[in-house]
């Protein structure tokens, strides 16, 4: 008999969720327990109003400086493809004005470091981007208790915007 690995219907329950009524700098959402709730899937469809590109950086349990985790990411754009590594909290860049959709999945793993897999659908339909990042936090932690969104400019966060939190849903 085969193993089947694929998620179902049900697999994820959500537990918390954010609509943003008004431009903010950040969502943020406490009083979790990854050692319970074992991994998280976070869907974030995000509006930018401002006129700049902006970043959504993710931190957890308070933890802001960026100095604390990196990125390497690939962006497809239009018939080009590059990517990079930084020493950056980012969950990908927004281009102004524009809206786009992520897909978070976060956990720790066995020594102790928060890491992320990051996809992002970004820009404009009709020059649509394929974002993949792999997050993750040089320090380690003995749990995730917080995860906060934040924008690296102020009202990066636009009104519209949504953000899911799903845990791992128990039999």
């Amino acid at each position: 008999m085969p193993f089947d690995i694929a998620p179902k219907a049900g697999d994820w329950e959500v537990i918390a969720e954010v609509e943003v009524e008004a431009d903010c700098d950040y969502v943020e959402f406490t009083g979790l327990d990854i050692n319970s709730d074992k991994a998280y899937v976070i869907f974030i469809v995000r509006k930018n109003p401002l006129s700049v590109d902006d970043a959504l950086k993710m931190y957890v349990n308070g933890d802001t400086d960026d100095a604390n985790y990196y990125v390497q990411y690939i962006l497809a754009h239009e018939t080009t493809i590059g990517g990079d590594r930084l020493n950056f909290a980012s969950t990908g860049t927004s281009t102004a004005n524009t809206a786009d959709f992520r897909v978070i999945f976060l956990t720790l793993d066995t020594n102790g470091y928060a890491r992320a897999i990051i996809f992002t659908n970004k820009d404009v339909p009709s020059s649509v981007d394929i974002l993949l990042i792999m997050w993750a936090k040089a320090t380690t932690e003995t749990n995730i208790t917080t995860i906060r969104f934040q924008a690296s400019n102020a009202g990066g966060i636009g009104a519209g915007s949504k953000f899911i939190l799903c845990r791992v849903k128990r039999p």
